[in-house]
């Protein structure tokens, strides 16, 4: 059976290679119902991430997405509990994706139901192969969101660095403290130390009276200290206003550290941040 398994496989590589898309995709489809139906699942695994990953090697992302979210929804089936094997296979998918604007739209689709499937605690790589991609095509604002969902503080402090060099010198703190204080919004005080800390060593100039209020919100943030944030908004507040995004920021930090409602209406923002691209 592995025998005639491989045969079918190398047959199907051979055709995309000649260029028939189309045929060859017919083909995965109709393969994949016949062992989903026979119950065959190593068999229907096989066969989606030989086809996905052919597909996406002849920059034919459309059908490489179609095959790879059948893997997936596969997957949910036969493994619910992601397996370090299925999670490398599904990390080593999303790279094989075209570094292109054409392609993002495919990518961002395949990532988004591989995080579904493989949860929080086990997409960090996920989340950091779609922020290198964003890097390379200058997608800045999902970039850094995607950064954050990774939990990669040290390699995001070296891309805000490296951001903050090539526009003016006043916005380097407005950069840090932003990404800051999006993973204190995912609750993710480590990940926001480490940055912090990180932007630091990188910048001996990264001084302002933004970068203070940052450090005492972290400290602040270390103990049960609701009435000392209060207390920080009030004296930093035409600090914060530099950015309008900050006070909603801080809301949401309230409500993650302190269980605290929002100050301020329009959360809209906020829940689209939290939902993020996954």
């Amino acid at each position: 059976m592995a025998n005639r398994m491989d045969n079918v496989l190398k047959r199907l590589e051979a055709s995309v290679k000649e260029g028939n898309y189309y045929d060859a995709q017919q083909i995965y489809k109709t393969l994949y119902h016949r062992y989903l139906n026979q119950n065959k699942q190593d068999q229907v695994r096989d066969l989606l991430v030989s086809g996905s990953r052919n597909m996406l090697t002849h920059s034919r992302w459309n059908e490489g997405l179609e095959l790879g979210l059948l893997l997936i929804e596969s997957l949910k089936k036969s493994s619910p509990q992601p397996t370090p094997q299925n999670l490398e296979i599904l990390n080593s998918l999303a790279s094989l994706f075209p570094v292109t604007q054409e392609a993002i739209l495919a990518k961002e689709s395949f990532v988004k139901a591989a995080v579904k499937y493989a949860g929080a605690k086990n997409s960090s790589p996920l989340h950091l192969n779609l922020a290198e991609t964003y890097l390379e095509l200058d997608m800045d604002s999902k970039c850094l969101r995607s950064f954050v969902r990774s939990g990669e503080a040290s390699k995001l402090a070296v891309v805000l660095f490296n951001w903050g060099r090539s526009g003016p010198s006043s916005n380097r703190d407005l950069m840090v403290v932003n990404g800051v204080l999006q993973f204190l919004c995912l609750g993710n005080l480590k990940a926001a130390n480490e940055l912090f800390t990180k932007s630091q060593e990188l910048d001996a100039q990264l001084k302002s009276p933004l970068i203070n209020f940052t450090r005492f919100l972290l400290l602040t943030l270390e103990r049960d200290a609701y009435p000392l944030l209060q207390s920080l908004r009030q004296k930093y507040h035409a600090v914060l206003n530099r950015d309008p995004q900050f006070l909603t920021y801080l809301d949401r930090i309230a409500a993650v550290f302190y269980q605290k409602k929002s100050q301020q209406g329009g959360m809209g923002f906020l829940a689209d941040l939290m939902k993020g691209l996954m």
